[in-house]
């Protein structure tokens, strides 16, 4: 006859965020662990077994929502302007291309850029 206990309770989409142990307090995992009898690798071994195919599912169901894809393009976003504002540092020196240019590298600043 198999064991059931319970170990936290999440939120749907919680699970991309974060893991399990973020739910409960070192206090209450030990007194699971001495429960069931087993480390905390195990357990987690144990869980997961369980937990992956429903992770892989809501993880391809949010992929498709727009939220995800305006993630991704904020990530892209980003990506791009601290790559050239780390270029454009290098070249004119630090704390010089928020000066001159936008999130999006529209210059905003032309006098500035123009005096470095």
């Amino acid at each position: 006859k198999k064991k059931q206990t319970p170990i936290c309770t999440m939120g749907y989409y919680d699970l991309l965020e974060s893991w399990p142990g973020d739910y409960l307090n070192r206090e209450r995992l030990n007194e699971k662990l001495a429960e069931l009898g087993v480390t905390e690798v195990q357990l987690w071994d144990m869980v997961y077994l369980k937990l992956n195919p429903i992770l892989e599912k809501i993880t391809a169901e949010f992929h498709k929502t727009d939220e995800y894809k305006a993630q991704q393009e904020r990530k892209k976003i980003l990506e791009r302007y601290q790559k050239y504002k780390k270029e454009f540092e290098d070249k004119y020196g630090s704390d010089t291309y928020d000066h001159c240019y936008d999130v999006f590298g529209e210059l905003r600043n032309k006098a500035y850029f123009e005096e470095l």
